[in-house]
């Protein structure tokens, strides 16, 4: 048997750490806030004391979480599953409802999460809806980082880990889904500083989607290439397309749609999403390469064996040093595959290197998972009707808050 067809890039550990580098989101970060305080006089109702009480401790438990240095994804992600359908319910309220009265101002402050600097400078609204916006914006960032640091360490076959990865990253895609073409349309921009975050932006948000369903895509991939049973190389170069394609729709997304936002995005992020895009065509020309030498095409083998090392070679600076070592290994192995099929080639089977064949059509596996809220409830404020002589006197007016 040639040595040739023993280099098989299925067989990488390089390649397989490579498909399995996701993006570690920063998480914005909120203040704590008391709804109970600023509606104290509208709470004589018990079903709605309760439900603001609930909420309350819910968005506190978010911010808790949100403020911690290595934050706890699966305790965001159930916080705000609390808190969304009730500050929906909130809001559906309010607006069924005749003016609310105040004693204290609502005041959310939140940071950034994707933009430049994040985590640092808040900004404040009064605007309830900027504050469920943000909290499921968070929500999705925290599905997408889920599974960040376990799908990189995972040893032999993990079909279930890629799997639930791949799961919370569709989740992610239509938690953004939601927010851009459901919530984030419904907000009039109203912050203190006159400035938004880019993930308020619907259009970031649509490619903040579309990234997601790339990287869950790549978790199909990690699954492919640890199975007991060996996935053609077309398929997995079909697969890598991909992933490449989606990489570049969601960076034309933000550059087309969000170009008001594009430069507040920051470049962490940016040159995540221009290494993949490259780095995923590099590993389809080498998963086309074998599959043309094991299909006896030992010239085409050569050609895109050739451009894949071309372009392994001039794949961005990753601002993740800690993928150095599995780049520079992946390029040792792309030469020492090279120097194979030539070496067999020149004394064996002395075909021409034609130029290679252009990139398969990408395949495209997952679409986003639904985001579902339930109809709201409607609850009522201010005092019940037996008590009217104890209403609270009116106070500042919610409308300019929804």
């Amino acid at each position: 048997m040639s040595l040739a067809v023993e280099t098989d890039p299925r067989c990488s550990p390089a390649i397989k750490k490579l498909v399995c580098f996701l993006y570690r989101f920063p998480l914005p970060a909120t203040k704590i806030m008391s709804f109970k305080k600023c509606l104290s006089n509208e709470l004589g109702y018990e079903d709605t004391l309760k439900a603001i009480e609930h909420m309350d401790q819910a968005r506190e438990d978010i911010a808790i979480e949100l403020a911690a240095g290595n934050p706890n994804y699966t305790n965001i992600i159930a916080g705000t599953q609390r808190y969304i359908p009730l500050i929906t319910q909130i809001l559906y309220s309010f607006e069924k409802s005749p003016p609310v009265s105040l004693s204290v101002s609502l005041m959310f402050d939140w940071t950034t999460g994707i933009g430049i600097n994040p985590r640092l400078n808040f900004i404040r609204s009064p605007v309830v809806i900027w504050d469920k916006c943000m909290s499921i914006v968070s929500q999705g960032l925290a599905h997408a980082n889920a599974f960040h640091s376990m799908v990189r360490v995972v040893e032999g076959n993990a079909d279930t880990l890629f799997m639930n990865a791949a799961s919370e990253l569709k989740k992610a895609a239509g938690t953004f889904l939601h927010a851009a073409n459901v919530e984030l349309p419904k907000w009039i921009v109203e912050t203190t500083q006159k400035e938004v975050f880019p993930e308020t932006s619907s259009s970031v948000c649509e490619g903040l989607a579309t990234f997601c369903l790339a990287e869950a895509q790549q978790m199909a991939i990690a699954k492919a290439l640890t199975k007991d049973k060996a996935t053609p190389n077309s398929l997995l170069a079909k697969l890598c397309v991909g992933v490449a394609k989606l990489m570049d729709t969601s960076d034309t997304i933000f550059r087309n749609k969000g170009q008001k936002d594009y430069s507040k995005i920051g470049m962490p992020f940016l040159a995540h999403i221009s290494l993949q895009s490259s780095l995923h065509r590099a590993m389809a020309d080498s998963f086309l390469a074998a599959d043309a030498w094991i299909k006896s095409q030992y010239g085409l083998a050569i050609a895109h064996q050739k451009r894949a090392i071309v372009i392994f070679n001039k794949l961005p600076v990753p601002y993740n040093t800690s993928i150095n070592f599995d780049l520079q290994n992946v390029r040792v192995e792309s030469l020492s595959i090279l120097e194979s099929y030539e070496k067999d080639n020149s004394s064996i089977y002395f075909e021409t290197i034609p130029e290679p064949n252009p990139l398969p059509d990408g395949l495209i596996m997952f679409k986003p998972e639904p985001y579902i809220l339930d109809e709201p409830v409607f609850l009522k404020f201010g005092t019940p009707p037996l008590n009217s002589k104890n209403e609270a006197e009116p106070g500042k007016d919610l409308e300019g808050g929804k």
